[in-house]
């Protein structure tokens, strides 16, 4: 027991007194590690409740202690409806969170103050694979609740760049995640992964089985069409090594190929055509015209680049690219 709480009880003093904040001696003691007195004392500080606090500042033999105490309320929740489980998940205190779980800590609960405010998309938040992986293996985990936006964990988790999120999206597919579900959009978490994510990680996503490549979300795209949009070619080349069929066309009416080259993106262009998408007069055409527009426009759109003379440089590329790939003319009404 700390020196200045066994001081305090040997001269007498209330244990459950509370200061101006609402704080009592096991409020602080529980920030070092000793429970005594009223365990489920509310206080309007930020911990809340000694539990809380504990969980909170990642004191694991703490919140072991206080977990295992008769009459303690392990579910005990502040004034957002979050309890010690969120607080330790969203700190990625993964020792905390063992120890809330194996002492029944309800791994299912959500606060009300955010979106999709479920301890496991705190772990998810907190980026501690330990943590996420203490989640995934409480009982009963729910891991298919969607966010008012129909995201999944999995779809949050793959909008996270770095290692360990691509790690996590890995235990969040073992731990059973629907690879193809969809969100408000008709994103599956693949699309996020590959607009938003690592190459490893949508490595990940194409090593599951039963992953859907050819999922269109409300805008027509597949995965391959978002890969060519964000002008990613290690992304673009992971995809094209599992997707093979190329001729068909977004609800904006134009295929992979057609986006690479009015995109002006050579590389995109060369790695789909390597891999047997067909180039075609049409594309050359609408690029050609496209060209004369931008020559004909006194105020171009410059997005893609920073001069007037970057863009036309692209232009160049692309119509020399197509003229020495495209041999022959193809049916017109073919889309692009």
């Amino acid at each position: 027991m700390p020196q200045r709480l066994q001081a305090l009880l040997s001269a007498g003093g209330d244990v459950d007194y509370t200061d101006e904040d609402g704080w009592t001696a096991l409020h602080y003691a529980a920030m070092v590690g000793s429970p005594q007195g009223d365990l489920n004392l509310w206080t309007r500080g930020p911990g809340c409740f000694p539990l809380s606090l504990a969980a909170n500042s990642g004191k694991q033999a703490t919140v072991a202690m206080l977990a295992l105490e008769t009459g303690i309320r392990l579910d005990q929740v502040d004034a957002h409806n979050r309890t010690a489980l969120h607080k330790a998940a969203l700190r990625g205190h993964s020792s905390c969170v063992r120890s809330l779980i194996d002492a029944g800590a309800d791994a299912n609960a959500c606060d009300s103050l955010n979106n999709a405010g479920y301890a496991l998309s705190m772990a998810i938040e907190s980026g501690s694979l330990a943590t996420v992986e203490a989640m995934l293996c409480a009982p009963r985990i729910i891991i298919h609740y969607m966010d008012r936006y129909d995201r999944t964990p999995l779809h949050q988790a793959s909008a996270h760049k770095g290692d360990i999120y691509c790690k996590i999206v890995a235990a969040l597919l073992k731990a059973g995640s629907h690879v193809n579900a969809t969100d408000g959009d008709g994103d599956a978490a693949l699309h996020n992964a590959v607009s938003y994510s690592t190459e490893s990680t949508v490595a990940t996503f194409l090593a599951a089985p039963d992953v859907d490549l050819f999922l269109k979300n409300e805008a027509g795209m597949t995965v391959l069409d978002v890969a060519v949009r964000g002008m990613d070619l290690g992304v673009l080349k992971l995809i094209l090594k599992k997707c093979k069929r190329f001729g068909k066309e977004s609800v904006h009416g134009e295929t992979a190929l057609g986006g690479a080259t009015t995109g002006l993106w050579v590389e995109g262009c060369e790695a789909l055509g390597e891999a047997g998408a067909p180039l075609r007069v049409s594309h050359l055409d609408k690029v050609s015209a496209q060209r004369e527009d931008f020559l004909k426009d006194s105020r171009p759109d410059l997005r893609l680049v920073k001069t007037r003379g970057e863009m036309g440089l692209k232009y160049d590329q692309m119509v020399h690219y197509l003229e020495s790939q495209v041999t022959e003319r193809s049916n017109p009404k073919m889309p692009c």
